[in-house]
């Protein structure tokens, strides 16, 4: 779950940018994902998510439901 590609995105950086609220919320419930791990650019996944304009997902990562 914590593994980085060589930008430094985990998969949870990832699906958060591409807009998979459903994908996000398992690697986090499920895959204990860190929603703090940023980039190599300093950039978070709740950032990335905001930047891309995926609300669903921004509003996932502001929520942190039993995690």
């Amino acid at each position: 779950v914590e593994a980085r590609d060589r930008t430094g995105c985990t998969a949870l950086w990832w699906a958060c940018s591409m807009g998979y609220p459903e994908r996000a919320r398992m690697l986090l419930l499920e895959g204990g994902a860190d929603h703090a791990a940023a980039n190599h650019e300093g950039v978070t996944p709740l950032t990335t998510a905001w930047q891309a304009r995926h609300g669903t997902t921004v509003s996932l990562l502001q929520v942190r439901p039993l995690w």
